[in-house]
């Protein structure tokens, strides 16, 4: 088993998009359905400063909204795995001029942090304030796809090994996936530079 922090791909041959009311930030939205569900349609744009319109970026399966934090699907990624993530979030249609996209809220939390294993920093009174080196429990991962931490709602989202067959499976383009635990070697290094640490991305060869 492995457990990787779910992001859109840097490659600029694909398009990101901003939101045009202003920033979207990491725990923007609550967890609670009901909160999620009385949002106003968000309007999102291409990000010009890193795709121009006049360039050769184009438009990936799962694209970066702003920080990245919020997973942003595109009409083929959330027709290939909507059926997989339903119960796990609540999606959010987009108002975008370019193509149909959607946010994904998760809302699906599982206590599988292993403290005792991971790097953690924590606040004065004791409270994680972030988790540096991770190390999971891996009996409380199998069958999951796409997941939070109670430790850290709000923060980018956490997908297992099946979540990334899925994404290889359908060819979709955009994915990245920074790897954080193997069952097999544990924790990724907290010494690592970021640009160091183990990626994977979408199945970039599916180019039109």
């Amino acid at each position: 088993m492995k457990i990787y922090e779910l992001n859109a791909s840097s490659d600029e041959r694909w398009v990101w998009f901003f939101t045009v009311e202003g920033p979207l930030r990491p725990g923007h939205f609550s967890q609670t359905r009901a909160f999620f569900e009385m949002q106003p349609r968000i309007r999102i744009d291409r990000n010009t400063e890193k795709s121009p319109r006049r360039s050769s970026a184009i438009l990936a399966d799962y694209s970066c909204l702003d920080t990245g934090s919020q997973p942003c699907f595109g009409e083929r990624s959330k027709r290939a795995l909507c059926r997989q993530l339903d119960a796990s979030g609540q999606w959010l249609a987009l108002e975008c001029a370019e193509a149909p996209y959607w946010l994904f809220n998760v809302t699906h939390s599982v206590d599988a942090l292993d403290e005792s294993k991971s790097e953690l920093i924590r606040f004065d009174d004791g409270r994680i304030m972030r988790i540096a080196q991770f190390a999971f429990q891996p009996e409380r991962l199998r069958g999951q796809l796409i997941f939070q931490l109670p430790q850290r709602p709000g923060a980018p989202n956490l997908v297992t090994q099946d979540f990334v067959d899925l994404v290889h499976e359908h060819g979709l383009t955009g994915f990245s996936f920074r790897l954080l635990w193997s069952e097999e070697n544990g924790p990724v290094s907290s010494k690592l530079k970021d640009w160091e640490r183990p990626r994977i991305t979408g199945l970039e060869s599916r180019i039109t």
